[in-house]
């Protein structure tokens, strides 16, 4: 049946809304009696009615044909058949509208709050400890210790020096800082950190071990090093001449190393980082905790290409020699990439020395 325009025709002139103010980017649109097309491409598809037959009142992008358009208020016209019914009734849609853009809102609110949730229950997890990842020269990271904990380190490494009393943290003297001490660094975070988790840098984890690295003038540094140990007791490893008392952080000295000085004393609160030379000798385990020596003191290999097997078997040896007395092994200025960290792990190397920390803790994760 043909339809026919109701009798309320539209006027000679005028112009039409093809927008309504309950759009979420109101565009006003215009038509005019002479000339159907909208001087510009109505692009809200929600707003658009499609009637067939029914006398165009404009087009659309793609070419369809727009049978009405929308006003703020009321859609400006109707069209009926021949028998007078509504072919097509145009209703009030601004609820609708209303209804589909708090909808749209409510849910991308609770898309950022399922985000916001999601971050802050994986930011609360802390990360698994993972015992053979060490930090070298921890000081240079951007946040020393701070990154190690971030990525679930159990043994980091701070070189010092001391300046008018205090241990002053850095590789040379160049990068010396009077607030970068020892105890603003390592010693007052972990203590607090340790008391904090209820006795241990990570909740029941593993001992944390913190390697002090004395690079010159061994005997004073050890006595203002001893001093300011004393002070943090309630968390530290004691040692005496044949027994170990763990606890939540251990303490081992390096680089230039007061042996005698520390002999002497029936109690400390560090132990004696021994050479693999030491394996030959006959210091306790008690005095000595760990051994370590430069890389390529004993080794060729680059960690590039195969690992040569009379190198893998001397490696795993010396890991196997210094577990049966009781100590753990570590190297310095070793292979420091994946290939290295995997035969490293593998002969039993208790301590992986590395500069890169997020790829140290990925490697041992997927490991575990």
């Amino acid at each position: 049946m043909p339809l026919k325009r109701r009798a309320d025709p539209l006027p000679e002139k005028g112009s039409y809304s093809f927008s309504s103010s309950t759009m979420l980017n109101p565009r006003e649109q215009t038509v005019e009696r002479g000339n159907l097309e909208p001087t510009k491409p109505c692009t809200d598809p929600a707003l658009w009615r499609f009637v067939k037959g029914v006398e165009v009142l404009g087009t659309a992008e793609g070419g369809k044909e727009l049978a009405h358009c929308k006003t703020p208020t009321r859609h400006p016209t109707d069209h009926a058949d021949s028998s007078g019914r509504s072919a097509y009734k145009f209703r009030e849609c601004r609820s609708t509208m209303d209804l589909l853009r708090f909808v749209n809102r409510i849910s991308v609110s609770l898309a950022i709050l399922a985000t916001s949730l999601n971050t802050a229950l994986f930011a609360a997890q802390p990360p698994a400890p993972k015992i053979q990842a060490h930090s070298h020269n921890d000081y240079l990271q951007k946040n020393p210790l701070l990154d190690a904990l971030d990525q679930g380190f159990c043994s980091v490494e701070a070189d010092v020096f001391l300046v008018d009393g205090q241990l002053l943290v850095g590789h040379d003297k160049s990068q010396l800082r009077s607030e970068r001490t020892l105890q603003s660094l390592y010693l007052n975070p972990l203590h607090d950190r340790i008391r904090k988790n209820g006795g241990a840098v990570y909740p029941k984890g593993p001992p944390f071990h913190l390697l002090i690295d004395i690079k010159q003038d061994a005997e004073r540094v050890y006595e203002t090093l001893d001093a300011i140990l004393k002070n943090y007791r309630a968390i530290l490893t004691r040692f005496e001449d044949d027994t170990t008392l763990t606890n939540a952080l251990t303490i081992t000295l390096s680089g230039d190393r007061p042996k005698s000085q520390m002999l002497a004393q029936p109690v400390r609160w560090a132990a004696f980082d021994g050479r693999i030379a030491d394996l030959e000798g006959n210091l306790s385990p008690h005095f000595m905790a760990l051994v370590s020596d430069s890389w390529f003191n004993h080794f060729q290999w680059r960690g590039l290409g195969e690992f040569p097997k009379a190198e893998r078997d001397k490696l795993r040896a010396l890991a196997a020699k210094a577990h049966d007395q009781g100590r753990r092994l570590r190297f310095w200025g070793s292979p420091d990439n994946a290939q290295a960290w995997r035969e490293f792990q593998e002969a039993g190397v208790d301590l992986i020395n590395t500069d890169h920390l997020r790829d140290l803790a990925d490697f041992l994760a997927q490991k575990r």
